[in-house]
């Protein structure tokens, strides 16, 4: 048995204590209750969480069957960012691939766009300048909350947002850089881990082997920009070709 004790003082006309009262309660059935509130929760957090990851391979599956039967890469590109909509909440999904006359990466493939996003989106991605430049030209997953104050951020004129949070991750084309799939939000709740390691498996999905053997060779033996790290450079008519 579990019991409740509660002691109050009894005090006379004049304010005195005279005596104390004491309650005592059976709170098995209570505690019984609030354990059995508890383990139900717990059991619909796993479910979420089973639901989640069927949904994350159902779709990584469905990404690979486009690349194995030989599908264009622009619809395997709308696959992935259709599956990071499904998965993880955010206000712009996008692919970008890197341009040869901009020396930039420009936006190949958006999803769920914000009337802000839209804007930004507008504008293209200097390679290896700002958080997203940089580590794309290193080849590296970037996970920045609050980027905004970062100092290393870098926004076109007049259009920093009040809150901005993404995840950055590395389209590698045989080791080399092709582009980046970046997914932000401008609002909270910060991104957590476990949506970075969502992004970063479609990231790889999205440039498997299979994929990636229809790349042009050609695109690869083009120089980077100064300062870069190696990777390919593509032109307006390659970025077409792709999409074949």
């Amino acid at each position: 048995m579990v019991v409740s004790l509660a002691i109050s003082a009894l005090r006379d006309r004049r304010g005195n204590v005279s005596g104390f009262i004491h309650t005592v309660r059976d709170v098995s059935d209570v505690q019984y209750i609030e354990e059995l509130r508890r383990a139900n929760e717990q059991i619909d957090r796993l479910v979420s969480d089973v639901r989640r990851k069927a949904a994350r391979l159902h779709t990584l599956e469905s990404i690979n069957r486009l690349v194995l039967n030989d599908t264009n890469i622009a619809r395997v590109f709308r696959a992935v960012t259709s599956g990071v909509r499904k998965l993880v909440n955010h206000d712009l999904a996008g692919i970008y691939v890197y341009d040869e006359e901009q020396e930039s990466l420009i936006p190949h493939t958006l999803s769920n766009q914000t009337p802000f996003s839209r804007r930004v989106a507008m504008f293209a991605l200097p390679m290896g300048e700002g958080i997203i430049g940089a580590a794309a030209a290193a080849g590296k997953m970037v996970w920045v909350n609050n980027a905004q104050l970062d100092p290393r951020s870098k926004y076109p004129p007049a259009m920093r947002p009040e809150k901005e949070h993404f995840i950055a991750v590395p389209l590698l084309s045989r080791g080399s850089i092709f582009g980046v799939l970046v997914v932000a939000r401008n609002r909270d709740p910060e991104f957590i881990e476990e949506e970075t390691e969502i992004v970063r498996s479609f990231a790889e999905a999205g440039m498997s082997d299979a994929l990636d053997l229809r790349i042009p060779d050609h695109a690869r033996r083009l120089q980077p920009p100064k300062g870069v790290a190696a990777g390919p450079r593509y032109s307006e008519a390659m970025l077409a070709s792709l999409n074949r």
